[in-house]
Parts: structure tokens; sequence; C-alpha cells
């Protein structure tokens, strides 16, 4: 079973390994995101040097993952990407890795709507789930942020007034139904409370 994570990482410490493209990828989306990101490689392409992060010439070694919450293992040799998860794994270190490994954890990028997070993982091509995270947000924004918010008041009065064996039935049964449907049953509900 696998269950879809998100992680806050604002104020986190976070650390990049690898000065290529890819590493400079990952550190700015972690700056995105409000994290302090430290970047270890033993060169830095010259891109990196439009980026905040804090770009430290030096080799991979495991006490650079002291005090670190969230790490990315983007180097260009995938023994060394290797190392660095299972090192990260041993120390309960949340890893991601862009080379197959045996990580714990997988990326996936994501857009916000409304009443939500869209997340897609498209591992060969990551530029890719973005542009589709992106699409898919929007498609949801336009056809589900109604029938969303009608679902939320649904969810919270049936907790309240049902048990939950029916609860969960009313619930599994409004997923079919249109929000005008859910409106209707959403009303009879709260005139019931009102009689009581």
């Amino acid at each position: 079973m696998a269950l879809c994570l998100r992680l806050e990482l604002e104020g986190k410490n976070c650390a990049v390994f690898g000065g290529g493209i890819e590493g400079l990828r990952r550190a700015k989306q972690l700056l995105e995101q409000g994290a302090n990101v430290v970047a270890y490689s033993p060169q830095f392409c010259k891109e990196w040097q439009q980026c905040k992060a804090v770009c430290i010439c030096q080799p991979y070694h495991i006490s650079q993952l002291k005090q670190v919450f969230f790490a990315a293992a983007a180097t260009d040799d995938p023994k060394v990407n290797q190392q660095i998860v299972e090192d990260c794994i041993q120390k309960g270190i949340v890893v991601i890795s862009s080379t197959q490994t045996d990580t714990p954890f997988h990326p996936m990028a994501n857009r916000s709507w409304s009443n939500g997070t869209v997340a897609v993982s498209v591992p060969k091509a990551p530029s890719l789930a973005l542009q589709i995270a992106t699409e898919m947000a929007e498609q949801t924004e336009n056809n589900y942020a109604q029938k969303a918010e009608k679902m939320a008041v649904l969810r919270l009065l049936v907790q309240k007034k049902l048990p939950c064996s029916k609860a969960r039935e009313l619930m599994r049964q409004a997923v079919q139904m249109e929000a005008d449907q859910l409106e209707k049953i959403i009303a009879e509900m709260q005139e019931e409370h009102q009689t009581e």
C-alpha cells in the first residue's frame, strides 16, 4: 500500500547532494517551499550562481546529514546516491533520489486548487508530471469545486447526526451525486436538526 503525503518544508533544514542541473532543480523546489537549503558537491555548474541555496564544495560525507530533515540525492554517481539513501534511511531522514534506488519515498509534482491538492508522479519525466498536475488542478477546480464544498458540509452533518455505518454509506453514495442533489440532502438534514 502507498500513501501520498505532503511534507511541510518551511523552515526545515534540507540538503541537496549534486551540483548539476538536477540538484539545482531540487534546490529551487525546496527554496520555493521555504526550506533552508544547503547543497554539497565537489563542483557546481554555472547555473547555481543565481540560486539562493548555501553551496559547499565538498563531496558527500555522512556528517553532512546532521540536523537534516529532508535530503535529495542528485549526484551523477548512482553509487553515491544509493549511499546517501541508505544513510538517510538509517538516520530517519526523508530522502529522494534522482537515480533508481531503494528509497521509500517518491517525489510528486503537485498543484493546489481551492479544496485540495492534485499530485502526479511520472518518474522518468518529472517535468511532464508538473504539466499534468497543473492541468489536472485547473480541471478539478472547474469540475469539482462546488461539489467538494457540498461534500464537506454533508460530512460534518452526517458525523454529528448518523451512526458510523450509516454515515459511511451515505458518504459513499454522495460521491456519485451531483451538487444539487447534495444540496437537497443537506437542506433536509438541517431542517430535521431545527425540528429536533
